[in-house]
């Protein structure tokens, strides 16, 4: 059962936002781009962590953590859309 505050929650999906972001702001001015190989493009490594960052706050499996990422999606700052299969292969 989630026993978390509504307040608690926005604040805490704003930290999981901001200090993934600033992380990767980061690392693109410090690395160097790879060249992309071929094949279907994987998810954003900032998509997954942020996904993977709600899923451990919530304490949730991942059909779960699929529906909450449809509900928080655009406050998280996803680019794309997640299945709970995505989810899965994302802590591998």
């Amino acid at each position: 059962m989630i026993s978390h505050n509504c307040h608690e929650i926005a604040d805490m999906i704003n930290l999981i936002r901001g200090l993934v972001d600033s992380a990767v702001k980061w690392t693109d001015a410090n690395t160097p781009a790879e060249p992309r190989g071929s094949g279907r493009p994987s998810k954003q490594a900032s998509d997954i962590a942020k996904v993977l960052l709600l899923q451990s706050y919530f304490g949730v499996p991942n059909r779960v953590a699929e529906g909450l990422i449809y509900l928080f999606s655009e406050k998280l700052g996803l680019n794309e859309e997640f299945s709970y299969k995505t989810i899965g292969a994302g802590i591998r």
